[in-house]
C-alpha cells in the first residue's frame, strides 16, 4: 500500500514547515501513490516522477487560506519534446531538470541504482552534465524511498496512506480527503488552483 512518513519533530527541529513537508508528501502520493514512475529524458537517462523534490525547499512554497504549501513541477520540468509552459507551479526554475538549492531529483544508473542530484542546477544537457551543491540539504523529515530501504527506529508522528487492500480509496489527511489515484485536476484543486491559473497546466 502507498504510504508516506512525515516526521515532525525533525522537520521542526530543522526549523522547517510542517505543513510543507506534508503537503510535499500528498502531492507526490497523487502523481505517483505506488513509488514507481519515472520519466526518460532526450539522452535515455530515467528521472524519478517525484514532484516536489527539485523544488522542496519551504521559502519555494505558497500559501492557501494562510497555511504554506509545497511548490511542484510541472509535466515539463521533466522535458517532454516540445513542451510549452512553466517548469513548476511557482514558475522558479528556468529548465528542465533544474534542482533548486536546498532540492533534490533521482536519476537511475545502471552501474549505481538510484544517484541523488542535490543542489543549485541538475540541468539536462547533451552531456548530462550535473552541478550539484554539495552544501544543500536535500530535506529531512519527510519521505518516500525509492530504493526499498526502510528507516529502522524512526517514528512519524503523522502517516499517509489509504485504507489496505483498497488502492484507490481516499486517505485521511487532517480534515482534507485525498484520492490516491487523483488526477492533475484534482491535485490542483486540492492546493487551491483553478480557473485560468489551472488551465496553463
Amino acid at each position: 500500500m502507498p504510504i508516506s512518513l512525515i516526521f515532525v519533530k525533525t522537520i521542526l527541529a530543522d526549523n522547517a514547515s510542517v505543513s510543507v513537508g506534508a503537503t510535499h508528501e500528498i502531492c507526490e502520493m497523487a502523481v505517483d501513490p505506488w513509488l514507481n514512475s519515472a520519466c526518460q529524458d532526450v539522452q535515455g537517462t530515467f528521472w524519478a516522477c517525484e514532484v516536489c523534490d527539485p523544488v522542496e525547499d519551504g521559502h519555494y512554497g505558497y500559501e492557501i487560506d494562510g497555511v504554506r504549501v509545497t511548490d511542484f513541477v510541472t509535466p515539463n520540468w521533466f522535458g517532454p519534446q516540445h513542451a510549452v509552459g512553466d517548469n513548476d507551479y511557482k514558475r522558479q526554475t528556468r529548465a528542465a531538470f533544474e534542482v533548486l538549492s536546498g532540492g533534490y531529483a533521482q536519476k537511475f544508473d545502471p552501474q549505481q541504482g538510484w544517484v541523488q542530484i542535490t543542489g543549485a542546477k541538475a540541468l539536462g544537457t547533451s552531456a548530462l552534465t550535473l552541478s550539484g551543491d554539495p552544501g544543500a540539504n536535500a530535506g529531512s523529515g519527510s519521505g518516500r524511498r525509492r530504493n526499498g530501504i526502510q528507516a529502522s527506529g524512526l517514528r512519524p508522528a503523522m502517516m499517509v496512506a489509504p485504507p489496505a487492500g483498497v488502492p484507490n480509496s481516499p486517505a485521511l489527511v487532517g480534515s482534507r480527503r485525498l484520492n490516491c489515484s487523483a488526477t492533475l485536476e484534482t491535485t490542483l484543486e486540492m492546493l487551491g488552483i483553478s480557473g485560468q491559473e489551472g488551465e496553463r497546466w
